[in-house]
Parts: C-alpha cells; structure tokens; sequence
C-alpha cells in the first residue's frame, strides 16, 4: 500500500471505536479505492497530430507538418538526356509529411500525394528531385501510352493464294506448329491476322559485334514484308527501343512502366551468350538465335492467341574470328537466321526436312515451300473474335 493510504486507514480507527469506526473505515477505503481506479482506466487526452511536430527522420508515425518547399514552377522534359530540368523556382509553405522514402504534400483538394521532392538538411525545405520527376514522368507517360503506341484492330485482310505445293515439299513433315498437335493450326499458338502486329529492335549492341544496324533493320524490314504478302498479316515498326531489350530482361520480359512491350508485340536484339560487357543472354545456350513467345496461360475459346515475344540473333557468331565459318555470307546468313526466328515468333516449329528454313540446322537462308505453307496455314484460319483480341491485349498489358 501507499503512504497516503496508511495514514489515512490510521487516523479513521484513531478518532472512533465499534461499528461506526467500522463503517467509516469502510466508506474511506472505498471512495480511495474508485479514486485509484479511475485515475487508473482512464485513458490521456489524445493529442491534435497536427498540432505535434514530427521527426524528419521517419521516427513513429508519419504526421503532417508545415515546411517550407522550394517550388519548380515551370519545368522542361529532356527525353533524350531522361531527365525534368527546373527552369523557375518559389518558396511557398506546405502541409507534407514524409512516407517511407516519398514526400506527401496537401493537395488542392485536401489529400496527400507524392512529389518529386526531397528533404534538403542544409536549405532545410523540401527540394525538387530531377530523378524522381523523370521517373514520374515515366510512368504517367506508360500508364496512359499515347494512341500511336496501341495496337490497332483491323479489317479482316484478303487472304493471299496458297502457295502452289512443290512436290516433296508442303507436306507435313515440311512444317509443323508449336502445340501440343503439331499439324492442327486451329489449336496452333498464333497472332490474330485481324489485329496489327507491331514490332521494335534494341540496335544498341550490333555495332559491338560487327553488325550495321541499318543492315539488321533493312533485313528485318524485307522478311516482314516478305510474311505480310504470305499471310496478310498487317505488321508496323514503331522505332527502335535501344537500352530496354538486355539480357535481364529480353530472356523473360515483363510487361510493366518502361517496358518496350507497351509500344511492341516483337522485338528484336542481338546479343550472346558470353559476352562479360554485359550483353549476355543466358537462352542463347550456343545457338544462332532464340524466341521467347509469350500467351495467355490458358487458351480463350479454344485458341492460342500469341500476344507478345522476342527475337535474341547470337552477334558472337558475327565476330570476325568466326567469319570464316559461316555457312553463307553475313548478310544472307543473318537474313537466314532472322527469317527462321521469325518463323518461331509466327507459331512455326522446328521439322526435319532439311530443304525448309524451320530445319533446326537449316542450310537454306528463305522460307522454302514447306515454311510457306505452314505460315499460310496458320494464317488462313479465322480472325479472333473482338473478345478474345481484347482480352489477349487486356491480360497481357
């Protein structure tokens, strides 16, 4: 017990005796004891958060405060050099607090939300952030993507005449498609010929290994025109995309802020397989080249839409210590290795004739009879219903 509660107990019993002692003893013990309980259960007044000065250091809660912010009134984007430069200043006062690693500032309307800024201990105010306003920038310009990045749905196009079968080839050991049932091109994994294909190229690394990239452009350009008046197929280049096809990301692409596969459906690099200047693309494993076509993961009305991919040519084997072993030219060589990725990227698989391009080992550098007839094929087969095409873009976005 406390000291105050002894002497209280001692002086009750000093002044009365019997049951009225008894009875006051009693009365003073119990209005002692709801006085403890109260002061005990009774809960602080709770502070005005926004009367509290927070830490700037991010300790306890985040709570608004007023400070001072060095205001970019007038900015100017620098795509090419990716950054925002601050043209005109002001300091005005804000209601922010800071969040994590992001600076929340009131609103007009009286919410929070991030900005570009950050804490500057010797100005002691809240500074514009050129890197944190690029990034910004960035993924407000991704999330809403202008209407020139977006495919497009198309009337469907005239089917082109099917090539005229050469005997020994066009047959189906001369092609196959890559699904499960090899030579059903219902079932087949394949683009919707009622929906434009778009396609970029990451050029930054050609040079590194001997390659032109207006050459590697102008090869890529002739075999989509050349499967364009195949299939009908519609298919647009968008630009190049330099620095966004790497090998961390080329392998297994994601779709997401400033990724190329917002603005393309194929892309196309070069790269290889060991190369220590960061060019490397694990996949490659040797070969000439690779694709990586993307679907959804189950199939929509019993078909396969490919909705996306890439296309990595191995540039080692462009290399002038391997030049001499080529089976062809560079350039037909290369045109040979592009057209057959080209051929996977399309739904196309590997076949054992040797006299197609689809041969694993191909020794023709153009799509022979048997190819053409398996890209028909696959093209020949109904455009995707309005619903699917939108749920391939919508799903895969």
């Amino acid at each position: 017990m406390s000291p105050t509660l002894v002497q209280t107990l001692g002086e009750a019993s000093a002044q009365d005796g019997g049951r009225m002692a008894t009875q006051r003893l009693l009365a003073s013990l119990l209005t002692i004891l709801a006085a403890i309980t109260v002061g005990t259960l009774t809960p602080p007044a709770q502070a005005n958060p926004l009367a509290t000065t927070p830490s700037l250091t991010g300790e306890g809660p985040p709570r608004p405060r007023t400070v001072q912010m060095i205001k970019c009134a007038k900015t100017t984007v620098d795509e090419a050099a990716e950054t925002v430069r601050c043209r005109r200043t002001k300091t005005i006062n804000v209601l922010a607090f800071k969040n994590g690693k992001s600076w929340q500032v009131e609103s007009r309307s009286g919410l929070f939300t991030d900005v570009p800024y950050v804490w500057s201990p010797a100005r002691k105010a809240l500074v514009f952030s050129p890197a944190l306003a690029w990034q910004q920038h960035v993924n407000q310009q991704y999330a809403h993507p202008p209407t020139s990045w977006l495919p497009r749905r198309i009337p469907e196009r005239p089917l082109p005449p099917r090539p005229t079968p050469i005997e020994g080839q066009g047959s189906p050991d001369s092609y196959a498609f890559m699904d499960a049932d090899s030579l059903n091109p219902k079932s087949a994994l394949r683009f919707d010929r009622c929906t434009e294909i778009r396609w970029t190229a990451d050029l930054s690394r050609a040079a590194a290994y001997g390659l032109d990239p207006d050459l590697v452009l102008s090869v890529a350009s002739k075999a989509f025109a050349d499967v364009s008046a195949l299939t009908g197929y519609a298919f647009r280049y968008v630009g190049r995309s330099d620095g966004l096809l790497d090998g961390a990301h080329a392998d297994v692409p994601e779709r997401g802020a400033r990724d190329w596969t917002h603005r393309a459906d194929i892309g196309l690099t070069i790269g290889s397989d060991d190369d220590a200047a960061g060019y490397s693309f694990s996949t490659l494993n040797g070969d000439g080249g690779y694709t990586n076509l993307f679907s959804l993961a189950d199939p929509i009305a019993g078909l396969q839409p490919i909705s996306w991919g890439t296309i990595v040519l191995n540039g080692g084997l462009f290399a002038e210590e391997h030049l001499p072993f080529l089976p062809a030219p560079p350039d037909e060589f290369l045109a040979g290795l592009f057209r057959h990725e080209l051929g996977h990227m399309l739904g196309l698989d590997h076949v054992g004739d040797t006299d197609q391009l689809m041969q694993h080992n191909f020794e023709v550098f153009d799509y022979a009879n048997g190819d053409r007839q398996g890209l028909w094929a696959l093209a020949a087969q109904p455009c995707f219903p309005a619903k699917v095409a939108h749920q391939v873009r919508a799903e895969d976005k």
